[in-house]
């Protein structure tokens, strides 16, 4: 209905030939159906009908722009708050190609978050023993509250083998069986989701949009709008890039490469050592990287002696945290999820200017994991005011209490200084976008 009045607002400005009207019009309809986007994407939207209501939204948009266009109302690049893309949707052969895009954007996105949720995959069933080096109180996520009278289990421990389980369990599992079983089975599982063949599909349809608009490859007009403009020049900026991190990296992979041959998992090299001293982990496969990493930079030990934090716990200590940090007052607003309708897995978050006025800048909207695990990790700007923060944690086992390692304590604070960020731009929210 909001767009409905919005589109009739816009034709009725188009018809009067009110140039300003048109403008403010435009900006108002593409802020509204980036909203509606954000609002599926994060799972608060739901239901067959929005896919219609949306195409119908978007048909009718590009029409009233095609009007504007025509009149020279609106010129591309111009008209502040609207997706350059929009106007070039108006050329019906662009149109269809984009359209493919988004479908074959949507298809790799959807293989993506299957892989890093572990979607389609059986759980692994482990004993202690099977976890030896992580902690008790980490284990006991993965634990039935019953414990033995959990009699249909099949083991003390299981787990799914996704991207959570991988960060948490690789750099730190001692035992190098258990490690190979949640490897493989991670990336059997990434086979089977087809990523690759919708990575290739979806690079062959950018490259044929990339070449109708006049450019060499996609690569080029991506850079386009960026300081880095050529692909010569991106190329030198990574390689320089690489050479300074090999540099960084080489004393640390020097110290695995030495763990792993006290351990027996490598033979020590004959001979004399090359100048790159074992630099590059010859020899020591993909499933080893990270648990010798975090013993040669003892990331090991600090796992060993961390305190575990409560999440619910934790995230007020971080709002606090963060409001000192960014020079904002950032406050957990209670709301009833019966009353408000909000989903009782998003922590609803007013964010203020620290300042006598405490004038309010918006809301961060708090998904400890999006509803229906469709949108990928970190913020948002769903619209002018409004930012979806998703944590994407794997939930704790019923009755278990969901704790966090002080990576992921990091990570949230990171993330929260991300959406303070959006809260404050100025422009509308497809412009920070398009940047």
């Amino acid at each position: 209905l909001t767009c409905r009045r919005a589109l009739a607002s816009l034709d009725k400005a188009i018809l009067n030939g009110d140039a300003a009207k048109v403008e403010l019009d435009l900006a108002k309809l593409s802020s509204l159906m980036h909203l509606a986007s954000a609002l599926v994407m994060c799972g608060i939207w739901k239901g067959i009908g929005r896919r219609i209501l949306m195409r119908s939204a978007e048909a009718s948009f590009l029409d009233s722009l095609g009007k504007a266009v025509s009149k020279g109302l609106a010129k591309p690049g111009e008209v502040r708050g609207v997706n350059g893309n929009m106007f070039v949707r108006l050329d019906p052969t662009i149109k269809a190609l984009a359209d493919e895009e988004s479908t074959k954007a949507a298809l790799f996105s959807r293989a993506l978050r299957a892989i890093q949720q572990g979607s389609g995959t059986t759980k692994i069933n482990l004993e202690a023993q099977d976890l030896s080096g992580i902690p008790e109180v980490l284990r006991k996520a993965w634990a039935s509250r019953l414990g033995s009278y959990a009699v249909w289990r099949n083991s003390e421990f299981s787990l799914y083998p996704n991207k959570d389980t991988l960060e948490r369990v690789m750099p730190y599992l001692q035992r190098r069986e258990t490690r190979q079983q949640i490897f493989r089975a991670f990336y059997e599982n990434a086979d089977k989701s087809k990523c690759h063949e919708a990575a290739l599909e979806l690079l062959q349809i950018r490259q044929k949009r990339a070449r109708q608009m006049g450019y060499a490859s996609w690569s080029e007009y991506s850079l386009r709008n960026l300081s880095v403009n050529n692909m010569d020049d991106a190329w030198q900026l990574l390689d320089s890039a690489w050479a300074d991190i090999r540099q960084s990296l080489a004393p640390v992979n020097r110290k695995m490469m030495e763990v792993a041959i006290t351990q027996g998992r490598l033979q020590k090299p004959q001979g004399k050592s090359s100048g790159k001293a074992r630099s590059e982990l010859e020899g020591m496969e993909q499933i080893d990287e990270a648990f010798y990493r975090s013993i040669a930079t003892r990331r090991i030990d600090m796992f060993k002696l961390a305190e575990y934090l409560p999440s619910t716990t934790a995230l007020e200590g971080l709002l606090s945290v963060a409001s000192q940090a960014y020079g904002v007052r950032l406050s957990e607003i209670k709301l009833d999820p019966v009353s408000s309708g909000m989903d009782s897995n998003i922590t609803v978050v007013e964010v203020r200017d620290d300042s006598p006025a405490a004038r309010r800048l918006g809301y961060i909207y708090v998904m400890h994991g999006s509803p229906d695990g469709s949108l990928l990790p970190g913020a948002m700007l769903m619209t002018a005011g409004h930012v979806a923060l998703n944590l994407n944690q794997q939930k704790a086992s019923i009755g278990s209490t969901k704790l966090l390692t002080f990576e992921e304590a990091t990570n949230i604070a990171h993330e929260l200084g991300h959406a303070v960020h959006m809260l404050c731009q100025c422009c509308p929210s497809v412009d920070f976008h398009d940047q």
